[in-house]
């Protein structure tokens, strides 16, 4: 290698270094507004001409996602899923956009909505996701219990507190679904003795 391609190498590498480390900046930023609910604050640091420069058409668009869903827009959310579905997008982008999808509109209990999401999910996620998503749609929208010997023997390899909690709840909720009020209140009281 030529002696004089050296300091050209390295200022390149460092001009890549610093983009990523303002890059991480910025995203922090961004994320601060919205922890902080300061809209304001986040559509003035999204107008900057830098933002285009450092971020992807998909990344810009799930920012203001994220700030849509945070500041209650309902209509805004609905215009961006639905510009963001109609993007090309590859497949851990799918997943993401529409495992957010089915949680926006199912906690908005529009679960329509979010049954279109979980249809995406199943075309394109692994069965390991998709049940995940399905399980809660299950047990929540359908007040189903299809996934109740599966999560009782998951149970069993959970250490956890918290996450043995929330699967003790998520059982309990099954057993309700299904009618053994009996049950549920066994497994609810296994949940109050881990507080």
């Amino acid at each position: 290698m030529s002696s004089s391609l050296i300091p050209v190498i390295a200022a390149a590498l460092a001009l890549s270094v610093g983009i990523s480390v303002y890059k991480a900046m910025v995203r922090k930023r961004l994320g601060t507004y919205l922890m902080k609910k300061d809209t304001a604050g986040f559509s003035r640091a999204m107008s900057r001409a830098q933002i285009g420069f450092l971020f992807s058409p998909f990344e810009i668009d799930y920012m203001n996602l994220k700030a849509a869903v945070c500041s209650g827009s309902r209509a805004d959310a609905d215009a961006l899923f639905q510009k963001m579905l109609n993007r090309n997008l590859n497949r851990s982008q799918q997943i993401l956009l529409n495992g957010d999808g089915f949680n926006y509109y199912f906690e908005q209990e529009d679960y329509p909505r979010a049954k279109e999401f979980l249809d995406r999910l199943q075309k394109i996620s692994s069965s390991e996701v998709y049940e995940g998503f399905d399980r809660t749609y299950d047990t929540f929208a359908l007040k189903g219990w299809k996934y109740l010997d599966r999560e009782t023997a998951r149970l069993k390899r959970i250490s956890n507190p918290a996450e043995k909690a929330a699967e003790m709840y998520l059982i309990a909720q099954m057993y309700e679904n299904k009618g053994d009020l009996d049950q549920r209140d066994y497994w609810r009281g296994c949940m109050d003795a881990l507080k």
